[in-house]
């Protein structure tokens, strides 16, 4: 392999399309390590402590950073994308969108210096924790990241050295970083009293499959109870480490003196068949997710550089199942907003002060596109057959329908995806044989979404600038 080919395979070099034919920039290492220190550097400035950087600001240039200053603007664009591909490659940070102004963020968990609210603390009980030692540098930011892009675990909040998540509703889970040593570092997984053990082993696998990508030594210590039942104190988790490392068995109670036997180091995790398969499959759905955050990264520099207006699109679907509800919200209708579409979602326009049901309908007529999620109850809502009192659902469909019977050109803003049950028990009459996504396989997931911000944009799935990305989501199943 060449030292071109392979700087290119680690994005050192890119292909640039100009007037003159293809050009290839080779980017100097010094150079990308230097921007990306910077990045680090004015994310730690972010005033209000999140550790982020605007994502539009940056793909605009508008971060004074020093390593650019000498280079023309196709160099300075190719830089900035590497260095933040990079970041997005080692999970070293996330995307994320302001929920006030609807701008995507690059956020370094690392650099978060917002502390955790004390009524946060007291919501949750420790479990498990761990002392890791080895190449510790950003671990704590990749598993903050990685267990967030996991299709079970929502990241809800984060905090200086903490980060939480739910499943389902409100079933709360999250770790802190306790303490970081010299290649050392100490971790405790919290949860809310109510998640059972079930979902605990589910995150707790996780985590510790996580944890096993990284060339570290890992030592669990599980919560040490007094066993005098006058007691029952825990014992402090840095008495159990330091007493596990000098290789004793056991310890005493810091509050009766009771003799405590010791949990034996490292041993692995017992996963019934059916959980590892869950964690195996959670595990891919997260590396398929790094993947795809860095191709919409990308689509949103090409947009930038090609100065495309952000369009403009509308989600009409039926609540009544939470499952549902939350798949638009927290998965499509997020993915959507941080490829930096405009979003008209009911759960986000009908929750501000002032909002009116009626006034939010009429704006599908002022949106791009209309996407349609096909469920069995989405059909009975439009056909005004689940309530008595008629629903929300049958009047979006009402003003949606319209275009079906207008030109080719406004049919083509319609797009009905499939998201449970079959095609004809999931949307109205007008809409078979056009379904335009079968979202009930979560394995393709990823790339559905991806063709979908494209078409949006009205980008051609064989343009050269998505063409390599659109292919690097697509599994086998769909090749």
């Amino acid at each position: 392999m060449t030292v071109v080919g392979h700087l290119e395979n680690y994005g050192y070099v890119k292909r640039l399309r100009t007037s003159k034919g293809e050009q290839r920039i080779l980017l100097q290492p010094e150079r990308l390590n230097n921007l990306a220190s910077s990045f680090v550097l004015e994310a730690r400035r972010n005033p209000k402590g999140l550790g982020a950087l605007e994502e539009k600001r940056l793909l605009t240039g508008g971060y004074d950073f020093p390593e650019l200053k000498d280079l023309h603007k196709g160099e300075r664009d190719v830089l900035l994308d590497s260095a933040a591909l990079l970041f997005l490659e080692h999970n070293v940070c996330f995307r994320e969108t302001d929920p006030l102004r609807m701008e995507p963020y690059l956020v370094f968990p690392e650099l978060i210096n917002l502390k955790k609210p004390p009524e946060e603390e007291q919501a949750t009980e420790d479990g498990v924790s761990y002392t890791v030692s080895g190449p510790t540098e950003n671990v704590f930011a990749s598993l903050v990241v990685l267990l967030g892009y996991t299709h079970t675990f929502t990241r809800t909040a984060q905090w200086q050295n903490n980060a939480r998540y739910e499943m389902g509703d409100g079933l709360v889970c999250g770790f802190r970083q306790e303490a970081e040593r010299d290649g050392e570092l100490d971790f405790v997984l919290c949860f809310g009293p109510s998640v059972g053990a079930p979902v605990r082993t589910l995150f707790q696998g996780l985590f510790e499959s996580f944890l096993a990508r990284r060339n570290l030594t890992v030592m669990r210590l599980e919560p040490v109870r007094c066993g005098n039942v006058a007691c029952g104190h825990l014992l402090d988790r840095t008495v159990a480490r330091k007493r596990m490392k000098e290789g004793h068995a056991f310890a005493f109670c810091n509050d009766c003196g009771e003799k405590l036997v010791l949990p034996k180091m490292a041993e692995p995790i017992q996963l019934t068949r059916e959980v590892q398969a869950e964690v195996e499959w959670q595990r891919r759905a997260a590396e398929q997710r790094t993947r795809f955050e860095q191709a919409v990264f990308r689509v949103g520099a090409y947009v930038a550089e090609q100065k495309i207006t952000p369009p403009e699109l509308f989600i009409s679907y039926a609540w009544g199942v939470p499952e549902h509800e939350r798949w638009v919200e927290k998965r499509l209708a997020t993915d959507l907003q941080k490829a930096g579409i405009v979003v008209v979602l009911d759960r986000w326009e009908n929750s501000r002060i002032g909002s009116s049901i009626l006034r939010f309908v009429e704006r599908i007529e002022e949106c791009g596109h209309v996407i349609v999620i096909g469920t069995p109850l989405y059909r009975q809502k439009a056909k005004n057959l689940a309530s008595a009192r008629g629903s929300v659902v049958a009047a979006e469909w009402d003003l949606a329908g319209i275009r079906l019977l207008a030109t080719e050109d406004q049919k083509r803003t319609v797009l009905p995806v499939l998201l449970a049950g079959e095609e004809s028990e999931s949307f109205p009459a007008l809409l078979r044989g056009k379904v335009y996504g079968d979202f009930r396989m979560e394995d393709t997931y990823f790339a559905q979404a991806f063709d979908l911000i494209l078409d949006v944009y009205d980008i051609s799935h064989r343009d050269p600038a998505v063409a390599d990305l659109r292919e690097s989501l697509r599994g086998p199943e769909m090749r």
